[in-house]
């Protein structure tokens, strides 16, 4: 699932300007400088005010000189309207650039001149815009207080048009607040607004607000359909910058849904965009976006490249939001590159600025990005803390998917721990939350979705060319339109007359074919209708089906779990080791087993015949039958010795006589014991080797290594070639066993197959088991902890989209 960036990068999507296209832009500026040239000293500067704010639409830069220079006129002439109009467009143009302290003192000298003149209506925008620049540095209490302010004064004064602007400014404040039945009320109530006013562009905004709250009330399909609306809308009006928010916004709910692509292609579509129009801050929210969109897909270099421009953008205009949001998507991609300090550093300081801000989601994202640091890092009872305090705070939130990651997250954390009766009530109420089917329907309606808006957009496109080709064509025949006219009405006279001859026979016929044909339609509809509701009753059957085979196999997932060793029991015996485990279904058909008995420990790696259910009816047997034959044994059994009596065991209990066409089914196993009193590891190994690794100077075998370096050698004990279970191609002798002297330091490693198995990489091909020896030995001298990262990252770096084939178990342990 797809955690943080899910809910911390949605930003600017209230506050924007209209972007008319290139040719409008044009007429409206020539034709106000008209205007100006020919008026009286009277009209002339608010005539200058309307270019300015046309300028403001798609020029910043411009318009803010423009405003400087009226600004000057103004203080002149000392009239307060005049200063006013003038403050106001020049704090207009600095918010833009995103100079937000010096915007924030042009609206408060507006404000002030406003209320001199006591203009309810100029004092009700003072408000908004001061709330708007407020809002962008990440005072919410103090923007939510500016807002209410404006819209008592424009309600005053029945301003229906700048109501809805601010009506939405205050959902958007709940909406940061996580508060979104409030937030959904206020941008249903701007839309009513623009509505009556016919406002198309505040009809734009607000679908995309209405959007960003089903978004997080986990309704994607509802989320993209008010998306595109209001794309539609800004791309009619050719308004760049909501154009921008609009990819962004679909960028943000395809990620959402695990659809990288489609998600990396509107944030880049985002991105340019805001580079034509220079919009520094949503420039800045994009490259965030791009880079954690980036890093979801193992580009991380690439990821860290672009969050870091973007924080640097967010930190150079003072955007305290966009900072926020930086610092958590650059501590995300060091979380993702292992690099865990580095994510602590950049975590700690968004959570400090969430808190700061009341953000809960924002929070929720900070705290149990914080636990799986610390899960990795292996301190449990820190990554708890902070999952358990994330959870709290998504129990007030009403955000669906943001409770459903922290019960899950936290989950693991438990069942890492040891505590499986907690992991399991959690995971319990994790599955009452998710709905796996719905994102699945999610997904396919989102991909209508988007087939709809790109045919319509290609239809218009079409319609556009056609209309101009017929208004060539109405040029290019006018003269011979009436010579065209003529002969048409005489030929329709002709046909009138022969269609009134023979009107009252073909009339009577038509109404007869028309009864017949209507019984016909009437007796297809009721057979689609039967055939209808039997497909859905089938649907519906199979549906069910599905969920409770699921659920079935997912609850022996959790029995296969408990008799897995606990690795509380574990840590008693091993200090130093690792254990990479990831099935390839939801059940195992490999399994890791353990067992401490008089200062020897008992350590196996064993691959059942199959994977899935099979596979796990076949490790469960093996997990048992070692457990009776080791743990109920008064001796001290030597490798061999196991390995023996398990294959007996196997045999008896599937039947097993080696006739044609009974089960084949067994198991392949590496097994070591290893005593800490006379420092010796007895292996023995059922098709499956052991790998050892120790310092050169410690070197006592005088077996060949198969690899070394200047301080390791790495040594091969390769079992014997036979499996657990009946077998008919060589003869079923005992299995031999190993007697390794081992050093302190020396590192063992158990596994199965299905690593070195794994197809990948760029031409398909299997990893292979020399590739394999060299990517343990190349990190043998990290941490267990370290190494175990490691191999999970190389191990989705070569399978890229190919499909897991098999279930992945490596043992690692440091004696």
């Amino acid at each position: 699932m797809k955690h943080n960036l899910a809910y911390i990068l949605i930003l600017l999507c209230f506050f924007t300007t209209l972007q008319l296209k290139a040719e409008e832009k044009n007429i409206v500026i020539d034709s106000l400088q008209e205007r100006l040239d020919q008026a009286d000293d009277n009209e002339k500067f608010d005539i200058k005010i309307e270019i300015g704010n046309e300028y403001l639409k798609f020029n910043p830069e411009k318009a803010k000189k423009l405003a400087a220079q009226y600004l000057v006129d103004a203080k002149k002439s000392k009239d307060d309207t005049k200063l006013y109009k003038a403050y106001i467009l020049h704090g207009s143009a600095l918010e833009s650039t995103g100079n937000y302290p010096e915007a924030i003192k042009d609206y408060e000298n507006a404000l002030f001149y406003a209320t001199k003149e006591q203009n309810e209506q100029a004092m009700g925008n003072c408000y908004n815009n001061l709330g708007i620049t407020n809002f962008q540095i990440g005072d919410y209490p103090k923007s939510l207080l500016l807002f209410k302010k404006s819209l008592r004064l424009l309600e005053n004064v029945h301003d229906t048009t700048t109501l809805a602007n601010v009506i939405n400014n205050i959902g958007a404040i709940y909406y940061q607040w996580s508060n979104y039945d409030e937030a959904l009320k206020y941008y249903l109530k701007g839309l009513k607004y623009d509505s009556l006013m016919q406002d198309t562009s505040g009809m734009a905004g607000s679908f995309s607000n209405i959007g960003m709250v089903y978004l997080k009330k986990g309704s994607y399909d509802i989320a993209l359909e008010y998306y595109f609306k209001s794309l539609k809308i800004n791309e009619k009006l050719n308004n760049l910058s909501k154009i921008a928010i609009n990819y962004n916004n679909i960028g943000i709910l395809y990620e959402n849904q695990g659809m990288m692509s489609m998600a990396i292609k509107f944030y880049e579509n985002s991105l340019e965009t805001r580079k034509k129009i220079g919009d520094k801050a949503g420039l800045g929210s994009s490259y965030v976006n791009v880079g954690g969109a980036y890093a979801e897909i193992g580009e991380y270099e690439k990821g860290l490249e672009y969050s870091r421009k973007g924080l640097s953008i967010f930190t150079s205009i003072g955007h305290e939001r966009g900072i926020n949001n930086a610092l958590n998507t650059v501590g995300y991609v060091h979380k993702l590159m292992h690099e865990y300090d580095s994510a602590l550093y950049y975590f700690n300081r968004s959570y400090k600025l969430n808190t700061k801000g009341k953000v809960i989601w924002g929070q929720i994202s900070d705290l149990y990005n914080i636990g799986e640091v610390y899960v990795a890092k292996n301190n449990l009872d820190k990554a708890i803390a902070f999952q358990e305090e994330a959870l709290k705070l998504a129990y007030e939130t009403q955000s669906k998917a943001e409770l459903t990651y922290a019960l899950e997250v936290l989950s693991e954390s438990y069942y890492i721990k040891g505590n499986y009766k907690k992991a399991y009530d959690l995971l319990s109420k994790y599955f009452v939350e998710a709905d796996s089917l719905l994102y699945q329907d999610n997904n396919e309606k989102m991909l209508e979705l988007q087939a709809i808006y790109e045919t319509e957009k290609k239809e218009q496109e079409i319609e556009l060319l056609n209309k101009d080709k017929k208004i060539q064509a109405l040029s290019l025949n006018k003269q011979k339109q009436v010579i065209i006219v003529i002969i048409a009405i005489a030929f329709l006279i002709i046909i009138l007359a022969f269609v009134l001859y023979n009107r009252y026979r073909i009339k009577k016929q038509a109404n007869i074919r028309l009864v017949q044909r209507n019984i016909e339609i009437e007796q297809q509809k009721e057979e689609i209708e039967t055939q209808r509701d039997q497909i859905q009753i089938q649907r519906d059957t199979i549906a069910e089906s599905n969920h409770a085979i699921n659920d079935s196999i997912v609850y022996a997932k959790r029995i296969q779990q408990a008799i897995l060793p606990p690795f509380d029991y574990i840590n008693e015996f091993l200090q130093e080791y690792m254990i990479l485990f990831m099935p390839r279904d939801i059940v195992s058909g490999d399994f890791y087993w353990m067992l401490h008995k008089n200062n020897r420990t008992y350590v196996a790696a064993a691959d059942c015949t199959g994977h899935g259910v099979p596979g796990a009816f076949m490790s469960m047997l093996g997990v048992a039958f070692l457990n009776e034959i080791v743990g109920k044994s008064t001796e001290h059994p030597s490798s061999s010795e196991v390995l023996n009596s398990l294959r007996k065991q196997i045999i008896r209990s599937l039947h097993q006589t080696g006739k044609d066409g009974e089960s084949k089914d067994g198991m392949d196993i590496s097994l070591c014991v290893i005593n800490q009193n006379t420092h010796l590891v007895n292996f023995s190994g059922a098709n499956n080797p052991l790998y050892l690794i120790r310092n050169a100077k410690n070197n006592k075998l005088s077996k060949k290594p198969i690899l070394e370096s200047n301080d390791l050698l790495m040594y091969e004990f390769k079992g014997d070639k036979m499996p657990i279970g009946i077998h008919y191609s060589i003869e079923m002798k005992d299995f031999s066993e190993e007697i390794i002297p081992y050093t302190p330091q020396d590192k063992i490693y158990l596994f199965s197959d299905g690593f070195p198995d794994q197809f990948g990489g760029e031409e398909g091909k299997k990893y292979k088991y020399g590739k394999f020896k060299k990517l343990l030995f190349k990190y043998s001298a990290l941490s267990m902890n370290d190494q175990k990262s490691k191999l999970e990252a190389e191990f989705y770096n070569w399978k890229k989209d190919y499909d897991q084939i098999d279930d992945i178990l490596i043992i690692g342990i440091q004696v």
